[in-house]
């Protein structure tokens, strides 16, 4: 009971994200069961972690309540992809990724919500999109697609610098790894 008397700072970052060749199937191909599965992890296992990180959060928000809203406060952190965005969607380059697009659009929402419930106490709650980066995840969905543009050591990079530099300004929002607003 003692470290609740002490400033502790949480941030819980989730990075839950699946692909498998299935995502390329178009739209009247795509099965509910692929589109269950992505939401499974992207959104319900992300809903999951954040509601058992909240108790933690609103102590490290009230502990650190004097700061303005900012990560030492509190801070969701939800990864997203550019692929979530409504307004520039459809299609990416020439590949068209119906069932992850959707539960990503889901963890935007998602992140939108929270971020409106959190504020009031000092929980920040931003969407992210860390660039497309060179991971095992993109190359298991063929297509030569685990080329991406950024390493997995430049897309950490990245999300510390966006947990760091995210304030009161930025709840809600979704945004890429330059912490640039992205339209929803």
């Amino acid at each position: 009971k003692q470290w609740y008397q002490r400033r502790v700072a949480i941030t819980a970052g989730n990075n839950a994200a699946i692909t498998s060749p299935e995502i390329f199937t178009k739209v009247v191909d795509t099965t509910p069961e692929e589109l269950n599965h992505l939401y499974n992890i992207d959104v319900s296992c992300t809903h999951l972690v954040t509601t058992s990180f909240f108790p933690l959060l609103k102590v490290s928000a009230s502990t650190n309540s004097s700061l303005p809203m900012c990560a030492a406060r509190g801070l969701v952190c939800n990864f997203s992809s550019i692929t979530a965005s409504i307004e520039l969607a459809p299609p990416f380059g020439s590949v068209m990724v119906y069932s992850y697009a959707l539960a990503k659009c889901a963890l935007n929402m998602m992140t939108k919500m929270s971020a409106h419930e959190f504020k009031q106490d000092g929980i920040l709650c931003v969407a992210v999109h860390p660039g497309w980066v060179k991971s095992d995840m993109g190359a298991a969905a063929g297509e030569d697609f685990g080329t991406g543009d950024v390493t997995i050591d430049e897309a950490a990079q990245h999300m510390i610098e966006i947990m760091q530099g995210s304030t009161e300004e930025h709840t809600g929002m979704y945004m890429q790894k330059d912490l640039k607003k992205l339209p929803f």
